[in-house]
């Protein structure tokens, strides 16, 4: 294990918030997410915010996502969007404030 690239994920909504250490790529992310949905109930439009925190980048908030029943594949997806997309979102939430 390299701790150099140890990274935390990190799944919130109002209720719970789960805390996830990855040993590999982000897809792995897929199979925590089916591990949480087993755990508790989610509803269509709960807002999951993604957070990273390792050595090499300081804690941030990546974006969230709408949360939807379709199936894990409909998470994958937006997971995978989430990863292709989060630089142009931060750079929009930067700006809207104005």
């Amino acid at each position: 294990m390299n701790l150099n690239h140890s990274t935390v994920y990190t799944y919130r909504n109002n209720q719970h918030m789960f805390t996830w250490h990855p040993a590999e790529l982000i897809d792995d992310i897929v199979h925590v997410l089916e591990q949480v949905t087993k755990q508790i109930q989610i509803q269509h439009g709960d807002l999951f915010m993604l957070t990273s925190d390792s050595y090499a980048s300081p804690c941030r908030v990546l974006d969230t996502i709408d949360v939807t029943i379709d199936g894990i594949g409909t998470l994958q997806n937006s997971f995978q969007f989430l990863a292709t997309r989060s630089s142009e979102n931060r750079y929009r939430a930067e700006h809207s404030e104005q």
